[in-house]
């Protein structure tokens, strides 16, 4: 079930995005870093520079598709 927030299901998984990282700021700073959209074929080259730029301090990264075989990339870097 959900909180009245969305930020837990039955599972324990995280449908809330913004629930999510208030929840564990108390514990550690964090910032996240917007990849506009890119084609399909340009996920894996986008997904690699982002572990080159930001290294061991990434903790998420989210992957979303948009229309048009477009996605969004999100990555969460704790400071």
């Amino acid at each position: 079930m959900q909180g009245i927030d969305g930020s837990q299901d039955v599972h324990g998984y995280r449908t809330n995005r913004r629930a999510a990282i208030t929840e564990s700021e108390g514990a550690a700073h964090k910032h996240s870093d917007v990849i506009e959209a890119v084609p399909l074929y340009l996920v894996p080259p986008a997904v690699t520079a982002s572990v080159k730029k930001f290294g061991g301090a990434i903790r998420e990264m989210h992957v979303t598709r948009g229309g048009r075989h477009m996605y969004g990339i999100t990555v969460v870097v704790q400071e």
